[in-house]
């Protein structure tokens, strides 16, 4: 499966990406900041635009945990919270993505 894991650069985000590659799925990985990473990487905010488009082109599976950035204010997990999922889910939804995993409290 083609999986793309959002937030892969946070701890649970590393974690699900090694756990998921380690049964030889092909990953996609973002994150709102520049990572080091050996799988296929696109540096996102998630806005509602072609870039977020591109970012699920071709998956099968979205594992979305969101980020809210460095030291985040309460505005900052709502809008990662609201407007960047819903940014993601309606790429995915208009890209064929059958599947859809949210992580959050």
């Amino acid at each position: 499966m083609r999986v793309l894991v959002t937030s892969a650069g946070s701890p649970l985000g590393r974690a699900a990406a090694e756990a998921i590659g380690a049964a030889d799925h092909k990953l996609r990985l973002t994150h709102p900041t520049h990572i080091g990473a050996d799988a296929d990487f696109v540096q996102s905010q998630l806005g509602h635009g072609i870039a977020t488009n591109q970012l699920v082109d071709d998956i099968d599976v979205v594992l979305h945990i969101p980020n809210p950035g460095t030291n985040p204010t309460p505005a900052d997990w709502i809008d990662a919270g609201t407007r960047r999922t819903y940014n993601l889910f309606l790429a995915a939804a208009e890209a064929g993505v059958q599947r859809i995993i949210y992580i959050s409290t």
